[in-house]
């Protein structure tokens, strides 16, 4: 198998560093035009086309022309929320959407709900998109656990972007707020807030942290905090949940539909609300120590539910499907 992947460069708040085999060829798609990119899929002749980036014309200009001459997969992350926008997006679909793609593979429940209003059949909508590093982040519960005799750490951790939509500010108001000398709040990032950091003897920033350097964080344990405005998914809250965190997130946060469940490992806010924020963060401030590791347990059972092992499977079963269809 040879996975050749065109992508536009990496966001410079999120510079992940790819390990990559030789099977797999990335082209930048910034310096290609929409006939390169077209001249490339005919130099290729792929057995498949995923596509990941709707908004790409050239993509979907390549979609449409192969659609019918090989398997096209759409994907998604958007959940539905039935707003107007996408009423008429589902209207329109026969004539957009469902000319692009044969098949429609999604993040979770309310993103397989929209597909399935776009007009993609049940056996054509699979779910399971986005897969944490569940060996990577799984194996730190193993080592948090053994701590359970000792008390919960008394620490909340935020991991992404400074971003205005991700409600970080609302975290740090929230969190100085509540003034508890006893807990603290570490936050693993960079972006446009990196000026607006507040100087607070109990909040720390360690700027960003890649995947393989996160042990250290992950093995003092603590609570994850994801306070999004909007975030269609998350994959940071499987990724915390495997580590067997509890989970404290906004309810536009899309990963929470699976793998948080309320009172269980973890609670759900309102999103933008700073006193709905200070609530469930000093609700977990006075939750027992057993209470906190049983809920750390919970999260490492729901965030071990996806895994890169299904992840292929429900790949295999795509290409399965799309062999049906041409």
């Amino acid at each position: 198998v040879e996975l050749h992947v065109v992508h536009w460069p990496l966001n410079a708040e999120a510079p992940f560093r790819f390990r990559l085999s030789d099977k797999i060829r990335c082209y930048d798609r910034s310096g290609m035009a929409e006939e390169s990119l077209e001249h490339l899929a005919e130099e290729m002749q792929p057995h498949h086309i995923l596509v990941s980036g709707w908004i790409d014309k050239g993509y979907l200009a390549l979609c449409k022309k192969w659609k019918g001459r090989v398997p096209v997969i759409g994907t998604m992350d958007t959940p539905w929320m039935g707003i107007l926008r996408q009423r008429i997006a589902c209207l329109a679909s026969p004539w957009t959407v469902r000319k692009w793609f044969d098949m429609m593979w999604v993040t979770g429940a309310p993103q397989r709900e929209y597909a399935h209003r776009l007009g993609f059949d049940e056996n054509a909508v699979f779910t399971g998109f986005y897969s944490a590093d569940t060996s990577l982040f799984g194996q730190q519960f193993h080592s948090i656990g053994k701590s359970e005799a000792k008390p919960f750490p008394k620490r909340f951790l935020y991991a992404g972007r400074y971003a205005e939509e991700k409600g970080l500010a609302e975290l740090w108001r929230a969190f100085m707020l509540l003034d508890d000398p006893e807990w603290e709040l570490l936050c693993l990032g960079t972006g446009e807030l990196e000026a607006e950091k507040p100087n607070h003897p109990r909040i720390g920033h360690a700027g960003f942290v890649q995947p393989q350097d996160m042990e250290d964080y992950l093995k003092h344990g603590g609570i994850f905090v994801l306070p999004s405005r909007s975030e269609p998914w998350g994959v940071v809250v499987q990724e915390f949940a495997s580590a067997g965190f509890p989970l404290l997130c906004s309810d536009q946060v899309g990963a929470a539909s699976q793998f948080l469940e309320e009172g269980k490992n973890g609670f759900i806010f309102k999103a933008g609300s700073l006193k709905g924020l200070q609530a469930v963060l000093k609700r977990f401030m006075q939750e027992s120590d057993a209470h906190l590791w049983e809920m750390g347990r919970a999260s490492h059972i729901l965030g071990m539910s996806q895994t890169p092992a299904k992840w292929v499977k429900t790949l295999e079963k795509i290409l399965e499907k799309g062999e049906e269809i041409v």
